[in-house]
């Protein structure tokens, strides 16, 4: 069938692709230290780290700008008694598990989520466009939103229509790495795509663990 008959033009021959799928549930993630969500183990063995090839962000033609991607993902979390935050980073890393520090794709401030919530649910995207390429002057553009919430139980939220703010319990922050983008990045180098997260305490054992992770590009 032809493509404009599907309501495809094809313009520039460009489509959205799924690039990656995480295939395995992260680890869940207890330590009041940085701590990688996603699979941390490299060269995507056993669903291992994805890693974006060298040059993703380089437009095929012309080498220059305007490639994107687009993350998401979701999971679940628990806390006990005692009030705790946590945080939320994503990182494009050069080594599998480790954050690049030069690498901060887009983070949250600290968290206090509701306290005793055996039954805590988050997701997550993160959208992602190249507005400078080269070796140490590409750049970034980043912003994103999480949503978290609180329920009574996995698939059990409720709520009541035009109430929001005093019977829901979902929560969206937004996500968005510095103001001028990621610069003297490296858009000729591979990178893993990963998630990393950290408690303020480990008090009550609080848990938060990454269910889904997707890695889209999106031209």
């Amino acid at each position: 069938m032809p493509a404009d008959d599907l309501g495809m033009s094809f313009l520039y021959g460009t489509q959205v692709e799924c690039l990656y799928s995480m295939p395995a549930k992260g680890a869940a993630m207890t330590a009041a230290s940085s701590t990688v969500m996603t699979q941390a183990n490299a060269g995507q063995v056993a669903g291992g780290a994805y890693q974006l090839p060298a040059g993703f962000f380089a437009a095929p033609s012309t080498q220059g700008p305007g490639r994107s991607m687009l993350i998401k993902g979701g999971g679940y979390w628990s806390v006990g008694g005692t009030s705790v935050t946590m945080t939320l980073t994503w990182n494009l890393d050069t080594t599998a598990g480790a954050a690049l520090a030069g690498g901060l794709l887009g983070s949250t401030g600290a968290i206090t989520p509701q306290a005793i919530s055996t039954s805590g649910l988050f997701d997550f995207e993160i959208m992602v466009t190249c507005t400078a390429t080269g070796a140490s002057a590409g750049v970034l553009q980043t912003i994103g939103a999480l949503r978290y919430g609180a329920t009574t139980a996995i698939n059990g939220m409720t709520a009541t229509l035009g109430t929001f703010g005093t019977t829901m319990t979902t929560s969206t922050l937004m996500i968005g790495g510095v103001n001028a983008g990621l610069g003297s990045f490296n858009t000729q180098q591979a990178y893993f795509t990963e998630m990393f997260g950290a408690w303020s305490a480990t008090t009550n054992s609080p848990s938060i663990t990454l269910s889904n992770f997707y890695v889209f590009g999106l031209n």
